[in-house]
């Protein structure tokens, strides 16, 4: 099974981005959007997982977050991936920064203590919105972040992080929550 350790934004967030997202959509070269029910913040990328090795995630995940308190975030800005050259992977950022980078060296210690691995690049706070299966020239960065830039800012409570198995089909990944930690403060 594909696995993952993420945030799930709340459904009017996730709404909001879909209505601006289509807004983009129209004015941009094509891409593949993220359907609105798919959005989320990785906090740590596991890959193909054995279903026996995924079985103690869920409790390290709860034992690793239960001392981390929830906290306001905003989804704010956005720009593209790679941070040079052509756009493959158009996205939005999610602030504040510490909280997000504490939680998400929680999940990688809860990976750890499962005795699983994960991706080891570096955490960066964001949504993907889309992926650009023919790269967009590098000179449609400037005008894609100016468009995410004057986005007003979305604000949610970031109070749990989810394990989450994904399943790769025709019609793009379909998500499966298989376990919730909630974090210190939440309702």
């Amino acid at each position: 099974m594909r696995l993952f350790v993420a945030v799930e934004p709340p459904e009017a967030v996730r709404r909001e981005l879909a209505s601006r997202i289509a807004e983009l959509a129209d004015e941009l070269p094509p891409a593949r959007w993220v359907r609105p029910e798919a959005i989320h913040l990785t906090l740590a990328f596991l890959g193909e997982v054995e279903e026996a090795g995924a079985a103690p995630l869920g409790a390290a995940l709860e034992a690793e977050l239960e001392g981390l308190a929830a906290f306001a975030a905003a989804v704010t800005g956005g720009g593209a991936f790679p941070p040079s050259g052509a756009v493959r992977v158009i996205w939005a950022g999610v602030e504040p920064e510490a909280p997000l980078a504490r939680l998400a060296a929680g999940a990688r210690r809860a990976v750890a203590a499962a005795g699983l691995a994960c991706d080891p690049k570096p955490f960066r706070a964001h949504l993907t919105l889309a992926r650009c299966p023919h790269p967009w020239p590098g000179a449609r960065r400037g005008a894609l972040v100016e468009r995410l830039a004057a986005w007003s800012p979305l604000a949610f409570e970031i109070a749990s992080a989810s394990l989450v198995e994904s399943t790769l089909g025709t019609g793009g990944a379909r998500y499966e929550r298989r376990a919730t930690a909630r974090l210190r403060g939440s309702a």
